[in-house]
């Protein structure tokens, strides 16, 4: 009797996939490239950098219009939010720090991820990931 309802507890866990712990979301379908960054000083001693990123499908390389690029800042503002992709699968933004947001030697970082789908407004963004920038003062 008790290998019947172990055989049934195990048939049922591999039926609802297995291991609960797992929360990773699915793979993006797309990938996401820095085209240009430029930073520097900005007026009133705020610290400046614009931004182009683009995204493609991972399938073929083809861009992707419509699609939300979700970001994630340790200090400072991106704007003009939301960042969405034009026709030719690109976004511009820039990322304002602050001057008593930043310390002489501190790196500040700006990740960035694309929604899936479009039109939707969540991803997964890490700042120790490798689509993120990065600037040091």
């Amino acid at each position: 009797m008790r290998r019947v309802t172990l055989a049934l507890l195990l048939a049922a866990s591999a039926a609802c996939g297995g291991d609960s712990t797992d929360n990773n979301d699915p793979p993006s379908p797309y990938n996401i490239a820095v085209l240009s960054q430029n930073s520097g000083p900005g007026a009133g001693g705020t610290y400046v950098t614009t931004f182009t990123l683009e995204v493609t499908l991972k399938a073929d390389g083809s861009v992707v219009p419509g699609v939300t690029v979700v970001t994630q800042v340790t200090v400072g503002d991106v704007a003009p939010l939301p960042l969405v992709t034009n026709a030719g699968g690109q976004v511009f933004g820039t990322w304002t720090i602050q001057p008593g947001d930043w310390a002489p030697g501190a790196t500040e970082t700006l990740a960035y991820c694309a929604a899936d789908p479009p039109g939707s407004s969540l991803c997964d963004t890490k700042l120790n990931g490798p689509n993120a920038i990065h600037v040091t003062f």
